[in-house]
């Protein structure tokens, strides 16, 4: 079996983080991120969203530690009867979120080098 190439300008590491996303309208679910790149990530929730539809997002990736931004739904894929996975670009991150989400990254590739070389876009 052949697999197919990654043509992602950014790598994407496994992490399953909690989420809490909130729309435009003020609907809020909860959901678990399946990976993330410092362009965007893939996570899970019952809540229907649509591609295109900008989000609020509260990730908790570690003890204490939230990271909030801004993103767009890109992509929307059910999984199981109820739940879908969706792809989300970043938009904006709230405080220093780009450089926490990229020292996070850079610290899971050191744990599973299988991932890495872990490469900086410019911004």
């Amino acid at each position: 079996m052949r697999l197919l190439a990654d043509n992602r300008s950014t790598p994407r590491t496994p992490a399953f983080w909690p989420l809490r996303i909130t729309d435009k309208t003020y609907r809020s679910a909860t959901g678990r991120v399946l990976n993330a790149s410092l362009r965007g990530l893939l996570f899970q929730t019952t809540q229907s969203f649509s591609p295109g539809d900008s989000v609020e997002m509260e990730i908790q990736v570690g003890p204490g530690c939230t990271l909030r931004c801004v993103a767009h739904i890109a992509r929307r894929h059910p999984t199981q009867p109820g739940a879908y996975a969706y792809g989300a670009e970043f938009d904006y991150f709230h405080d220093d979120g780009y450089t926490l989400l990229y020292t996070i990254l850079r610290d899971l590739l050191k744990e599973d080098p299988h991932f890495g070389p872990y490469h900086v876009p410019t911004k």
